[in-house]
């Protein structure tokens, strides 16, 4: 699987969402999740497509989106194989 071949559907359904009400802050939360993975690699969205571990640090990313959706926020830590995941793939400029 791809990212960009997850739907919001799949994302509801790894975060265990059986409503309708929050589909449209789902799709922000996956263009979002998407800047995220772009800006923090420097890849592009096609270079993504290509990495299939980068689908679980999507979802992972998406995950932690909607469960802090506070202008505040303590103690959150990144998902561990997710920044991990990332990490590996970072083009490193210097």
């Amino acid at each position: 699987m791809k990212v960009s071949e997850v739907t919001p559907e799949s994302v509801k359904l790894s975060l265990r969402i059986d409503y309708d009400y929050d589909d449209e802050l789902i799709g922000d939360i996956m263009d979002s999740a998407l800047g995220y993975l772009i800006s923090q690699t420097k890849l592009t969205a096609e270079e993504i497509d290509e990495i299939p571990e980068m689908v679980y640090a999507f979802k992972c990313l998406c995950g932690s989106m909607y469960g802090c959706r506070e202008m505040t926020a303590e103690n959150i830590k990144p998902n561990p194989t997710a920044e991990n995941i990332i990490a590996m793939h970072r083009r490193n400029y210097l």
